[in-house]
């Protein structure tokens, strides 16, 4: 579906966004399915460039709002705005979802915990690669979380 906006003579906004359903409830009269965007244009209706929706959403990112287009070389085009995550929020939603990582295997590291000394060593690794996670170069946005030691191995089975 084509994407259009209504303006007033002076290419001030007057509805965004404008579809050619609306046109139609706001001109009645005998109108072909689809109407030609130069009939439109004559009714200050205009086809909007439609560009990619941003696609590098990532830990940076905490929202993607489309707003009204702008005139760029002549053309309404679409534009998106990309809400950027304040730095100290990232540094604070990484350390808690590492830190709560942490306090799921608390249990692993307390001597009467039931698992062998190998398998209590791989989970004293893993707690340390979430430890050392804040002083690797990419933090807080470009890291790679460490894989838990229960996961390691596991094959995944559907029942049903």
């Amino acid at each position: 579906m084509a994407l259009y906006v209504k303006v007033d003579e002076n290419d001030n906004i007057v509805k965004f966004p404008y579809h050619q359903a609306t046109f139609k409830i706001d001109n009645p009269g005998d109108w072909p399915e689809i109407i030609d965007d130069e009939v439109l244009a004559t009714h200050g209706v205009m086809r909007v460039r439609e560009v990619p929706f941003p696609s590098h959403l990532e830990t940076r990112t905490r929202s993607i709002r489309q707003d009204p287009p702008v005139k760029y070389e002549g053309v309404w085009t679409q534009v998106f705005t990309i809400d950027k995550v304040k730095p100290e929020w990232a540094e604070q939603n990484q350390r808690g979802k590492r830190n709560g990582l942490l306090k799921e295997c608390d249990w692993t590291q307390l001597p009467d915990n039931g698992l062998s000394e190998e398998d209590r060593q791989r989970w004293a690794a893993y707690r340390q690669e979430l430890r050392n996670l804040s002083s690797l170069p990419g933090w807080p946005y470009d890291i790679s979380w460490p894989t838990s030691p229960e996961l390691d191995g596991i094959e995944t089975v559907t029942v049903g």
